[in-house]
């Protein structure tokens, strides 16, 4: 229906519409009302006739208006200021953003739906669980008895029992009780799964975006591992657990992650970043990333 439909809708049942009632062979059902009046006539003469009446009217010769020529024009040929942003995105996560700069693309395993947390746990989740007991435990309390602190976790409920079962105990000794850890005790301030988001410029996300745009900003997000305040300076250190023959690979894999988790953390806690580590759950070793 359209709005010319509504119109003569309610002029046929409007008091002075009898003219259009009676040309349309209808009759009103109730006695029409209207608190206002207007004229209604039939005009049925063929087109040409009508376009005679007007002839003179049409024929007037009209000035140009040429500043609404020029903002007719201006509208019609309108470019988005923006049209170089298309495509980049308003958030992205550092882990995603790192991977899509490495020269490899590697697997990644989702996580396993909560009705199947009580079966067997792949090789993945095993990783997984021991990644979540090294972010939840108590390092002094896990250096003095890991074991106990394992079922503290456990019974507290920030592990399953399957992942509290699958946690390797030796290196998570190893990880607890080294130099790492201990220079992490003697630490004024630790920082564990520190979420962060900052503003980077887009070129870090875009490189090949022109230039004009190359400051717009993105937000950033991510989750730093383990960081601590050492002399001043922090210490950042991401776990990994992947299978790899030689620990180095990690460096070459996610050197850019850490990267963007030396720029966070100097932005959001305001102190220089004195060193940033991987450290290799599977070969319990400890890093260093050096950046240019």
């Amino acid at each position: 229906m359209t709005l010319s439909d509504w119109i003569v809708m309610c002029a046929l049942l409007h008091p002075d519409g009898e003219p259009l009632r009676e040309y349309a062979g209808v009759e009103a059902d109730y006695e029409p009302q209207s608190s206002f009046k207007f004229l209604c006539r039939i005009i049925n003469k063929p087109f040409d006739d009508a376009a005679e009446a007007v002839a003179g009217t049409a024929a007037r010769e009209i000035a140009v208006d040429d500043s609404a020529v020029r903002e007719l024009e201006k509208h019609a040929d309108f470019i988005y200021p923006y049209d170089g942003l298309r495509g980049l995105p308003v958030k992205v996560a550092a882990s995603t953003l790192a991977h899509r700069f490495a020269e490899k693309s590697y697997d990644r395993h989702l996580d396993r739906p909560a009705f199947m947390s009580d079966e067997k746990l792949t090789s993945a989740e095993k990783g997984t669980a021991l990644h979540a007991f090294m972010q939840f435990a108590d390092f002094a309390r896990a250096r003095d008895d890991i074991r106990a602190e394992l079922q503290r976790l456990a019974d507290g409920g920030y592990l399953t029992a399957a992942q509290a079962d699958s946690v390797d105990i030796a290196r998570a000794e190893s990880f607890f009780n080294s130099g790492l850890i201990s220079r992490c005790l003697e630490s004024p301030e630790v920082y564990k799964e520190y979420r962060f988001n900052v503003r980077i410029p887009a070129y870090r996300v875009k490189p090949d975006i022109a230039a004009e745009f190359a400051d717009e900003p993105v937000i950033l997000q991510g989750a730093v591992d383990l960081a601590f305040v050492e002399d001043g300076e922090i210490v950042i250190v991401d776990y990994k657990t992947d299978r790899v023959k030689d620990p180095s690979e990690l460096v070459q894999r996610y050197s850019e992650q850490l990267r963007l988790y030396k720029g966070a953390m100097e932005e959001c806690l305001g102190l220089p970043v004195k060193e940033c580590l991987i450290y290799s759950v599977r070969h319990n070793t400890a890093l260093p990333i050096y950046f240019e």
